[in-house]
């Protein structure tokens, strides 16, 4: 298609994807695109030209700080949002990804959250994450599970929020437990 085509175009140098071709590399964007290329070449294996994807995986296996076991901007940094999209692209693309350093983020009641107080979008996010990486049956996976069921409000939203609603759902849907609200 010519929205792959467009996306591939702005792979840079370094293997990674940043806001827009003329932007340094960022893991966000470079895990984004990770994911979408993937989907494209399980559908279509010819989609993606060889060595795209994989370079992409490189530079996110080459952005993770393994001292601290996590992603962020810049080197020592740890981001909540960088390390679950990095986590996320490398299951999906069939990597290592690392998913324990998402845990770091975990409270002692099972939600997580990237500053603060737990959130169910965060949370969600998070075990989304987990969930594509193979640890479902964790026991802290099991512990967040419950954490997010508990959270749901009255009105079946998480937060009253769409977005920490959709991510819920996806969460759920892909631990097939039918234990919604």
């Amino acid at each position: 298609s010519v929205l792959l085509q467009a996306l591939v175009a702005r792979q840079q140098s370094d293997g990674g994807f940043g806001l827009a071709g003329d932007h340094k590399s960022a893991i966000l964007d470079t895990g984004l695109a990770v994911q979408a290329m993937t989907h494209a070449r399980s559908a279509a294996p010819e989609a993606v030209p060889a060595g795209v994807i994989e370079s992409a995986v490189g530079k996110l296996q080459a952005a993770r700080d393994a001292a601290l076991n996590c992603w962020g901007a810049h080197a020592g940094s740890c981001e909540f949002l960088s390390s679950v999209t990095a986590v996320t692209a490398l299951a999906t693309a069939g990597a290592n990804a690392h998913g324990e350093a998402l845990f770091r983020w975990q409270q002692p009641d099972g939600g997580f959250a990237g500053s603060g107080t737990a959130t169910p979008f965060e949370t969600a996010l998070a075990l989304n994450a987990l969930s594509v990486s193979g640890m479902s049956a964790d026991s802290r996976v099991r512990l967040g599970h419950a954490w997010l069921a508990a959270h749901q409000l009255a009105d079946g939203s998480w937060g009253g929020s769409v977005g920490a609603t959709a991510e819920a759902l996806l969460f759920f849907r892909r631990d097939a437990r039918p234990d919604l609200l």
